[in-house]
């Protein structure tokens, strides 16, 4: 591939971006009008400029043909005749005779004028005219035989953007598979011509006859996405509605399956909450009565009907009252808020497991404690002795962890005894008990192996590498996979080293799983910065069976380490043929560290058409890209997989979660805010997208949380009361709502900020007394405190012991903010470096760096 200015063809496609602003449909109706105009100039001047319009202009076209002057009337017939046939102005005079030749001859002719056009530059548009013009399925298959969407980036790839656009049309339009729709709509949303997609599917739609239902309800589909991408909501909830009624009147399962998730997920995305309750009282969809009833519920409380809301959940407590189904309950009674129902439905069915993990989330240890003593589970005894081991300095806690091992006749509860024991940082106790254990023939691998991510925290990595080769020398080539991930647990490149030699002495039988190993190899290397190693072992195979990822890996290192060509060079290899996103934002990276931001540019326009409109490899890629702290990019692809993904899928839904996730955690809610609703009003539709209680619990506060930012800068008083109280309720120990009280400049914010103060800091304290080794409470208190401008002096006591317990970014974070507060920047620079040192993903760190740098400038 190389990298030639991409300079995108002015066809009758793109022709209309630049006619943007004319495209109201005022000045549409003007140009209607003009051509009934008294001078012939002004006349031939709207014809010229409604023919560059082609679909955007037929509707107002179909009823000037209406007219009673006679020059408005023939104008706009022979303008219409031209749009349909596909003839546009730049049509050339060969162009326009094989249209006249194709409306003449017969299926078989038209077959041979189709294949010869597919063949050529521009013939693709053509096509796309013919066939639409004439409707013809038949014509439409035999043009989209060969096509996929490998065929399609092919013709991206030669620059060929407008033949692209018009294969996807195609495809969307006759195809009735929903992938081409998406595939379509990336297009759309890349090249931001979704105006006149719209128009095209709209005329299409005109013309399909009644009797073609399916293609009918497929066009309707691609116009829904269309909006919603655009975020034109209530048009694509219309078009939904459509679809709906063309499903069951003619009685299509294949359509019904298809449009259920549009219409529920435009209706959610355009808020129509009370319509969709309607909806699922009365659908003539077949779900569950429980299923219609949480969506009744969830919609009910959006719109405040506390009495409804109480009524539903009465009603689903007694659907799903029993064991099978009480698990889901629970996710749908804390996904609305309802915390104490869900308790004691949890309490009724002895489910303290799930108790002990809701109050560990909201930092309620005395809470988790007991419901962990009240678990008869063997794991249960055995968290609660490391917790307590952990962090209420009770070392007898050690003895009861060791005596269990010992008395265990179970290797697996003798390996978990020994886990909990090293997590409760008893290492060198944990390996001496587990060393023995590796030389047992009767313990399994995967207990083996449990052990082995043990041992090399406390021992040579090569020791415990030769044990366990040794016990699993017999066994499948998965041992060799299963072991190279025990390589995150270690620092010593020595060890690493050792492996690589025995890796090559043992597993020389392995050939076919190589690949495999070198990715995962690779990809420890990298996140140990050990660059040029992760390049050499990637350089390991050869070329024919690298694979993509390892290619991504190799060149990944190579940028890292500064060898910018080398890298663009083994991504794109000779022919350039990687058809994937991934790699060019590699290679983006690359020109961006080498300052060639032109050559960074269209490495980007790379990028951005080669997932298509493909979920799994936007999700992938927005994972990889974020995991390797390109965030700008992560940032771009999760929002396009958001935009163009399927309807309430596990992907699209993921996108928005990291999107939210990603700002909050970034501290930057107005930006989270969006995609957040989004993720809640879709999970709402489908709980078992919700990964568990705990995620259902934490997105009801995160809700609350966001109701009571809105509170807070509309000045509703009420509001503010309300929503602090639910986020309360739902996490005890939520310090958010007492900062963002603290540091609201509205008077009633402040005002009631003490109470909540008060409550939380009171209750850190208390928890820091019972657990004083509990390095997350001692750092929550602390920041709490540094925020609130309270006791800096006892706070910067307490984070540095949580720095001690555990030096991890997040510590090193809030003792950098408590000396920040103190003005202390010399120190607060030097912590907050150590911060972005141990997280290198997080922009956020590297923002604050910046801070404090400003500050200590600008304060010497």
């Amino acid at each position: 591939m190389n990298f030639k200015h991409k300079h995108y063809p002015i066809t009758f496609i793109l022709l209309f971006l630049v006619l943007l602003s004319l495209r109201s449909e005022d000045s549409i109706n003007a140009l209607i009008q003009q051509l009934g105009a008294d001078s012939n100039k002004e006349r031939e001047a709207a014809t010229s400029k409604l023919w560059e319009m082609q679909e955007q202009s037929l509707e107002a076209l179909r009823l000037a043909e209406k007219s009673t002057d006679p020059e408005v009337k023939e104008r706009a017939k022979s303008l219409i005749e031209k749009i349909e046939k596909g003839i546009t102005p730049k049509t050339s005079k060969d162009d326009l005779a094989i249209i006249e030749k194709f409306q003449k001859v017969d299926k078989q002719q038209k077959a041979r004028i189709i294949v010869q056009l597919s063949q050529r530059d521009g013939g693709w548009q053509i096509i796309r005219s013919l066939i639409c013009a004439d409707l013809s399925e038949e014509l439409a298959g035999l043009a989209l035989v060969k096509v996929n969407t490998s065929f399609v980036l092919n013709i991206r790839d030669k620059d060929q953007e407008a033949d692209a656009g018009a294969i996807l049309e195609l495809a969307a339009a006759f195809s009735k598979d929903p992938t081409w729709s998406y595939n379509y709509l990336a297009f759309v949303h890349e090249t931001k011509t979704h105006n006149l997609a719209l128009a095209k599917l709209q005329h299409l739609i005109s013309k399909t006859p009644e009797d073609n239902f399916k293609m009918t309800a497929m066009l309707h589909f691609t116009r829904a996405i269309i909006l919603r991408a655009d975020e034109q909501y209530e048009k694509a909830a219309i078009a939904s509605r459509k679809i709906y009624k063309i499903a069951f009147k003619n009685n299509s399962d294949e359509l019904k399956k298809i449009c259920k998730p549009l219409f529920i997920d435009t209706h959610l995305l355009a808020r129509k909450y009370s319509y969709l309750e309607k909806f699922w009282e009365k659908t003539s969809f077949e779900v569950p009565d429980k299923e219609r009833l949480w969506n009744q519920l969830f919609l009910q409380r959006l719109q405040g009907k506390e009495a409804a809301f109480q009524t539903s959940m009465a009603k689903l407590i007694t659907m799903m009252d029993n064991k099978n189904h009480f698990a889901n309950l629970v996710k749908i009674l804390l996904f609305n808020g309802q915390k104490e129902k869900a308790q004691q439905i949890l309490v009724k069915h002895q489910d303290f497991e799930t108790l002990a993990l809701l109050a560990q989330v909201g930092m309620d240890y005395k809470s988790h404690v007991k419901w962990l003593q009240k678990s008869d589970k063997k794991e249960s005894r055995l968290e609660l002795l490391a917790f307590m081991a952990e962090n209420a300095q009770k070392k007898e806690n050690k003895k009861d962890l060791i005596k269990l091992f010992n008395e265990s006749s179970d290797l697996p509860d003798k390996v978990t005894a020994a886990i909990y024991l090293n997590e409760a940082r008893f290492k060198s106790d944990a390996a001496r008990l587990l060393k023995p254990l590796l030389a047992n023939p009767e313990l399994s691998d995967n207990d083996a192996f449990r052990a082995a991510w043990v041992l090399t925290d406390s021992q040579p990595l090569a020791e415990v590498f030769l044990a366990l080769r040794f016990k699993s020398r017999t066994k499948k080539p998965a041992v060799a996979l299963e072991f190279v991930t025990l390589l995150a647990l270690t620092d010593d490149p020595d060890s690493f080293t050792d492996y690589l030699d025995l890796l090559e002495e043992q597993f020389q039988g392995y050939s076919r799983d190589m690949p495999k190993i070198i990715e995962k190899l690779g990809t420890y290397c990298l996140e140990k910065e050990w660059n040029a190693n992760a390049a050499a072992i990637a350089s390991i195979l050869p070329s024919a069976q690298r694979g993509i990822f390892n290619s991504i890996l190799e060149s990944e290192a190579l940028v890292r380490d500064g060898q910018y060509v080398k890298a663009v060079h083994n991504i794109l290899g000779t022919s350039g043929s990687l058809k994937i996103s991934l790699p060019y934002y590699i290679v983006a990276q690359a020109f961006k560290m080498k300052k060639d931001f032109e050559k960074q540019k269209k490495a980007l326009a790379m990028a951005r058409y080669y997932d298509m409109g493909r979920e799994n490899v936007m999700g992938l890629t927005s994972q990889y890209l974020y995991e390797n702290a390109y965030y700008e990019y992560f940032l771009e692809t999760a929002a396009k997989l958001t935009a163009v993904g399927g309807n309430l899928s596990q992907a699209r839904i993921n996108g928005f979660r990291m999107l939210s996730n990603s700002h909050i955690h970034n501290l930057k809610h107005q930006q989270a805010y969006k995609p957040f609703m989004n993720y809640y009003l879709l999970s709402s539709a489908n709980i078992s997208l919700l990964s568990g209680p705990s995620e259902a619990l934490r997105m009801a506060y995160q809700y609350n949380e966001f109701k009571l930012r809105d509170a807070i800068t509309n000045n509703n008083s009420d509001n503010m009361d309300k929503f602090a109280n639910k986020c309360q309720s739902l996490l005890k120990n939520n310090i958010e709502v007492p900062i963002l009280l603290k540091q609201s400049i509205n008077t009633h914010a402040k005002t009631i900020s003490k109470k909540y103060f008060d409550e939380q800091w009171n209750s850190m304290l208390a928890g820091i007394k019972e657990y004083p080794d509990h390095a997350i409470l001692l750092n929550s208190a602390a920041w709490l405190g540094a925020l609130c401008g309270y006791e800096l002096d006892n706070c910067l006591t307490m984070v540095r012991k949580a720095v001690k317990l555990e030096p991890s970014a997040a510590n090193y974070d809030t003792l950098a903010e408590v000396y920040y507060r103190q003005k202390n920047y010399k120190e607060a620079l030097k912590n907050i470096e150590k911060a972005a040192e141990l997280d290198k993903l997080e922009p956020f760190f590297k923002e604050r760096v910046k801070k404090f740098t400003d500050a200590l400038n600008n304060n010497r």
